[in-house]
């Protein structure tokens, strides 16, 4: 099992530091995109106040207008409404994008996504990794995309990690290793999603079963 290791940000190990050395930069300069929508924001807060609450935590002007401007950048329509409502009030696309209106406020340099269109409508799906794409390339900030969805792969990142059972099997661009495969879990993974695409055959499945954390 994995029991030790480095996390290094910037040339500093994350794993090694204090409390309050992370609390500096959690949200400030990587942030947090959760695979649940609706689950992950504060139920009993308004939209417009759990942006505020990313702002204020690092000290950061919270104002309603800069608010409100980082509801418009991420594409939600009727601002000063949607201001006011209750997550409970929201669809599961309008939930996602204050998750990620939340995530950019204090412009981090790092954005972690954890499966981001997973739990929303196939019809937004698309609309939300434009949206990201479009803050990476507006801001210089990174993503790391966590994702089984090699479509979404080849959407919006530049290279890949094939990861099992906790580690690495293979890493390259993404035209590297969707072409030309070298580990054999990457080839078998893509016949599965290939095999998607023809009708007219049984779909393509992987031998064994999947790791548990607690077996990594």
């Amino acid at each position: 099992s994995i029991d030790s290791g480095e996390i290094l940000f910037k040339g500093e190990n994350i794993v090694a530091m204090s409390e309050k050395e992370l609390q500096g930069i959690r949200g400030k300069e990587i942030a947090y995109i959760f695979q649940d929508p609706v689950g992950s924001l504060n139920p009993y807060r308004k939209a417009g106040q759990q942006i505020e609450e990313a702002l204020k935590v690092h000290h950061l002007p919270c104002s309603k207008q800069r608010v409100l401007q980082i509801m418009k950048d991420v594409g939600l329509d009727k601002a000063e409404t949607i201001y006011n409502m209750f997550p409970s009030q929201l669809s599961g696309g309008q939930c996602q994008r204050i998750l990620i209106a939340s995530a950019i406020a204090c412009k981090p340099d790092l954005l972690i996504a954890d499966e981001p269109i997973s739990a929303i409508d196939a019809s937004l799906q698309k609309k939300v990794l434009a949206l990201l794409k479009d803050i990476s390339k507006k801001h210089g900030t990174a993503i790391i995309m966590i994702t089984h969805d090699f479509a979404v792969v080849k959407y919006i990142c530049d290279r890949v990690v094939v990861m099992y059972g906790g580690l690495v099997m293979e890493t390259g661009t993404v035209k590297d290793v969707l072409e030309n495969p070298l580990h054999p879990y990457t080839l078998e993974l893509l016949k599965c999603v290939n095999s998607l695409n023809r009708r007219d055959e049984r779909l393509y499945t992987l031998e064994g079963r999947a790791l548990g954390p607690s077996e990594y």
